[in-house]
Order: structure tokens, then sequence, then C-alpha cells
């Protein structure tokens, strides 16, 4: 299958509301250090098949690194959840989140049972490839930032911070947390993707949520050609088929 047809010559780095129906709505969550601006194609996608989007800025985000190093998990989730007003006109809402979006969009899922109908997790950090990352919180002390390297093998540039602050990854760790400890009590239908040659989220992540999950209506999607931002990666479009089969197909009640 080919790459998606959509030209984004400068993706936003700003929150973004795509208007279309009213009655299931996308809340779309992205990742640490990230933008809305790497789930762009996706909304898109998703608008141009009848369906309103959002896609809120994470706190501590779209700024500097420095705002990221003092924020807080709580601040996270929370600017996620005011996501939810702004979909308030459509009868039933799907959270999909790639990367730590994926672990808010798990908790969020949970929070919101009478409106959060449907799940999207892709790339979602259960294994992390670097384990230095599992000492962040002594760590922040001896090197607060590193320095991130920027990945040209996307057909789409990903934006975000060009370093990232440790500090920041003790919160990532409570975000997952949270998700592993909320996981069995995810009760909507849910579709799992994983890149298989991700080099930030070890691939058996996504194995370990499908597995995990309670719920009988749920789907493992491993994209063997993709790496960690999926969104953006050459596998997009026959992800973005298998998110639209997924959500016609689905009990969204």
């Amino acid at each position: 299958m080919g790459v998606s047809p959509i030209k984004i010559n400068k993706r936003t780095e700003e929150a973004f509301y795509l208007p279309g129906g009213d009655n299931i709505g996308c809340l779309l969550v992205h990742g640490f250090t990230g933008t809305p601006g790497e789930l762009e194609p996706l909304g898109k996608f998703l608008n141009n098949n009848g369906y309103s989007v959002y896609a809120p800025l994470l706190s501590g985000h779209g700024t500097t690194p420095e705002d990221l190093a003092v924020t807080t998990k709580d601040q996270i989730l929370n600017s996620a959840r005011k996501g939810l007003k702004q979909l308030r006109h459509c009868n039933k809402v799907i959270v999909m989140g790639l990367s730590m979006g994926g672990l808010i969009s798990g908790i969020i899922a949970k929070e919101n049972k009478s409106r959060v109908k449907g799940l999207v997790l892709m790339g979602t950090p259960i294994y992390l490839s670097n384990r230095m990352a599992y000492f962040a919180k002594f760590l922040k002390y001896v090197k607060p930032y590193v320095e991130k390297v920027d990945s040209k093998s996307y057909s789409i540039t990903p934006t975000g911070y060009d370093k990232t602050p440790v500090s920041g990854v003790v919160e990532l760790l409570k975000l997952r947390h949270e998700f592993l400890v909320s996981i069995n009590k995810i009760e909507v239908p849910t579709l799992v993707v994983q890149g298989m040659k991700d080099g930030t989220v070890k691939k058996e992540s996504g194995q370990y949520i499908f597995e995990n999950l309670k719920v009988e209506d749920k789907k493992l999607l491993e994209l063997e050609k993709s790496k960690h931002i999926v969104t953006l990666d050459v596998e997009r479009d026959l992800m973005f088929e298998k998110i639209s089969t997924f959500l016609k197909g689905s009990n969204l009640d």
C-alpha cells in the first residue's frame, strides 16, 4: 500500500480541532516531548471520513524542554482530560493515543466509561528500550537533559523538542504505572498498534497490552516496517484503514 496522499507542508505544534459529525468524536493524544502535529495526518484522515477530531496540546509541550522539566503527570493528564470537553457535542468519543498518549488514553477511558466508547493505543510504552529510563529519578540530578537524535527516516518529519528533560521521564513512568493498574478496568473495544521496528518502545509492549486487556472486543495490529511514530511512518495508510475498520466494526455503544 502506498504512502498517504495527505500533503502537510508545516504541521501544527498547537492543539487542533476539525469539525465533523456529531455521532462520534475522536480525541487524539500526542506523545512525550511531541506535539499534536505528529497526529495531524491521522486527524485529517478521520475528519475526511466524517468524524469530529480534537488533538490537545499537553501541558509542558509546545514551548520549551525547561517547561516540561517542571510539569507533573497530573498536569499532563488534566490537559488531556480537558480535551473531552471540546467534543461534548458528540454522542460518543473514541480516544486515540500515541506513545505516552496511549498511557493517557487508557487512563481516560477507564475514568470516563459513560463518554468513551472505544480506544486506540499506538506504540504505548510498557517496555522501554533504554534501560536507563528506569533510573530517571536518580539520573535527573546528574544529567538533567538528554539530547535527542533527530530521525530523518520518517516520510513526514516529526515535531517536538530536541532534548528530553530527565525529570519528565520520571512523570512518564508515573503515567505508565497508572496505566498498568488501570488496564484490567478498561471496558471498551480496543485496537492496539505496535511498530515492530520501534527503537523507543520494545515490540513486546503491544502484545503485553493485548493479553492483559480484559475486554473481549480487542485487536492487535503489528506493523512490520514501522518504528515508533506509526502515525508518520511508511505503513500509516494501512493503520488508518485498520482504524477505520475498527471504528465501523466494533460495538461502540
